[in-house]
């Protein structure tokens, strides 16, 4: 699919050309001209990215064409957001520059071209990772395999390898936002070391001091890391102590009833559940087990156990009501849902925002035996 996007975009690119972005007009504005199919809604939200006054435009489209002018002190950065936030893109502007944006919204890439060249190094990079992209998704298919999420581990290596090699470079910003940060599996450990490399104008952009801001709290929790647990406390009036999450295996899984994602996982993990519910190994000289509870952010206990019961979850719920400051939310610094965390004996994190099959896998290595 993403080939023929390209081949599309391409076209798009070829007949834009260098002279026909540009106008001769005021070499004080900036001008994208935008032909997006795909497009839902009214309105075109348009956000300088690179600066700490958080300026926002909104522009009315029409027919999935619009014209955004801006005067711009110097370089600049948009994020266009469109359909209500379901997609976004990235162009970068300056005075006197023209940019033609074409392709569709709900696709990997919008092709630019115009007279502002770090775009043309953003499409040169997306161009290469496309490619690689296809030729993966062209061997495993038929597989059986979790190709999307092998292709976001690709465009995520791919992301920071480019990181790696441009850490002076505001393209390379735009490629962390898209591939790292705004991925739909974020690997925050690789997020941390992507960060620890850039260096010069990235380390002033306020976009990346707040994913450091993230990071830094999600590391109390990284795997490796042991975290304390208190007593649990569950909407059907049982306990866990202490004693028993330090001495099981214990599987959390942080929801809420509003989250489709979330829903739409709980059938699958309760195929896993059923297999591993009664599982015991030794291990440190006593009997094992794993425990799954499940971390509720509705503000309801009543709607959270109702949820519950309509997905067939089995496994105890925790609803203290806090939502997005509930103790355990914060303890492992959950910012979107759906999420998990497997921690191990004395509560030593395994692994993080797994999916069902990624936790069948650990869970059988270590009590299919």
């Amino acid at each position: 699919m993403t080939k023929i996007i390209w081949r599309l975009l391409a076209v798009a690119a070829a007949v834009c050309g260098l002279a026909a972005c540009t106008d001769g007009g005021r070499t004080d504005v900036f001008t994208l001209r935008a032909d997006l199919r795909g497009l839902t809604h009214d309105t075109v939200e348009v956000r300088d990215v690179l600066s700490y006054k958080d300026t926002v435009w909104r522009v009315v489209q029409s027919g999935g064409r619009f014209v955004f002018e801006a005067e711009p002190d110097t370089f600049v950065l948009y994020k266009l957001t469109v359909n209500g936030g379901a997609s976004s893109f990235y162009a970068f502007g300056d005075k006197g520059g023209m940019v033609e944006a074409a392709g569709r919204v709900d696709s990997s890439f919008i092709s630019l071209c115009g007279n502002v060249e770090a775009n043309g190094r953003l499409m040169d990079f997306e161009r290469s990772l496309s490619s690689r992209l296809d030729a993966f998704a062209d061997e495993a298919a038929g597989s059986g395999r979790d190709v999307a999420a092998q292709l976001d581990s690709i465009a995520g290596a791919e992301a920071a390898a480019y990181v790696a090699s441009h850490r002076d470079d505001y393209v390379s910003a735009v490629v962390f936002e898209k591939y790292l940060w705004e991925s739909r599996r974020p690997d925050y450990e690789l997020i941390d070391s992507v960060l620890g490399c850039m260096s010069g104008i990235l380390l002033d952009l306020p976009e990346l001091h707040r994913a450091r801001a993230v990071v830094d709290k999600k590391k109390a929790a990284f795997p490796g890391r042991y975290v304390y647990l208190n007593n649990l406390e569950f909407t059907d009036g049982t306990r866990m102590p202490i004693s028993e999450s330090r001495n099981n295996y214990l599987f959390i899984e942080f929801w809420a009833s509003w989250s489709r994602p979330s829903m739409s996982l709980r059938g699958d993990f309760g195929e896993v559940y059923s297999k591993f519910r009664q599982a015991k190994v030794r291990e440190a000289g006593k009997s094992v087990g794993v425990n799954f509870i499940g971390v509720s952010l509705d503000t309801d206990a009543a709607v959270c156990d109702s949820a519950s019961r309509a997905s067939s979850a089995g496994w105890r719920q925790v609803c203290d009501g806090n939502a997005w400051v509930s103790d355990l939310v914060e303890k492992f610094a959950i910012t979107s849902l759906p999420d998990n965390v497997l921690l191990g004996l004395n509560n030593k994190v395994i692994g993080r925002s797994l999916t069902p099959s990624e936790l069948d896998s650990v869970l059988s290595a270590k009590f299919a035996r």
